[in-house]
């Protein structure tokens, strides 16, 4: 309720009066179109989770969209890592029931046919012999379709090219799909793009210490030719370091042939105090600090 309270020289205050009412619970997840696994299986998959004994402490049986979007993408990557390459979630729609303390959600699974991989190629324009980026693919011929693997190819390809300077190669995997024999083929599409060097390495993120502890760990230079190996190496050195929870590298483009490097630092507390107190029979009161 919006409450507005009339004050001298023509102005107003304006009160806002809020019942919250009590937090509705997820009381069930169903799902439609998954012929190969069940329920209880994709549910595992998701955050959220139907109310019960464990949600109390958890409190996952809370809906928010956040969560629900992301619920989809893993049940999309979990048929993905099975062979489901044009597996997808058609809807997951939520309601509400009438008395506002219970949400329902239904989801709608396209699980499509599942391939296994006959063959991979890398194809295109590079500067790397393609035999040398064909070996990086780690791809088992005869098995079922893995998303992770080809993902992992991708950057596999991506770090080599990004090892002589080509930090902006593009690498797409393309499925060639069988339909008769439910198998695929992969290619690899590689463009080098233009040698990059880095103009600027920035570091974000760290309130309490000085840049130059952290710069004397990054071994990608300014000024010099983008190397990928270096890029991942300063990233790992900084993260050894005790003060720091974690690391993210962001890379800009700042011309054709230059990028700018960001660290993104998030510190953690460089010490700890303790406090307690005991009792003992014999020793009575103790403290230490």
């Amino acid at each position: 309720d919006a409450n507005i309270i009339e004050l001298p020289r023509n102005r107003v205050n304006v009160e806002l009066s809020i019942s919250e009412g009590k937090t509705a619970e997820l009381a069930e997840i169903s799902f439609v179109g998954n012929e190969n696994y069940g329920d209880s299986k994709l549910k595992k998959q998701m955050q959220m989770k139907e109310s019960g004994l464990m949600t109390l402490l958890t409190k996952s049986d809370r809906y928010d969209t956040r969560r629900s979007n992301e619920d989809v993408n893993n049940i999309e990557k979990f048929y993905q890592e099975r062979g489901f390459i044009n597996a997808e979630v058609n809807s997951a729609i939520s309601s509400v029931s009438p008395n506002q303390e219970k949400i329902f959600i239904d989801v709608d699974v396209n699980e499509g046919n599942r391939y296994r991989v006959n063959d991979f190629e890398v194809v295109g324009n590079t500067h790397v012999p393609l035999e040398e980026l064909t070996a990086l693919v780690e791809i088992d011929k005869g098995k079922y379709y893995k998303k992770s693997k080809v993902d992992a190819a991708v950057k596999a390809i991506q770090d080599r090219l990004g090892d002589d300077g080509y930090a902006l190669a593009r690498v797409n995997a393309i499925p060639e799909v069988d339909e008769d024999n439910k198998t695929v083929k992969i290619l690899f599409s590689v463009d080098n793009g233009e040698k990059i060097y880095v103009r600027r390495v920035n570091i974000e993120g760290n309130e309490r210490t000085q840049d130059g502890v952290f710069r004397r760990e990054i071994r990608q230079m300014e000024g010099g030719q983008f190397i990928s190996s270096d890029v991942e190496r300063s990233k790992v050195r900084l993260q050894r370091l005790p003060y720091v929870e974690e690391v993210e590298v962001v890379t800009s483009q700042v011309d054709s042939d230059l990028v700018d490097l960001t660290y993104k630092l998030k510190e953690r507390s460089a010490g700890s105090i303790t406090f307690g107190l005991s009792y003992g029979m014999e020793s009575k009161f103790g403290f230490n600090i």
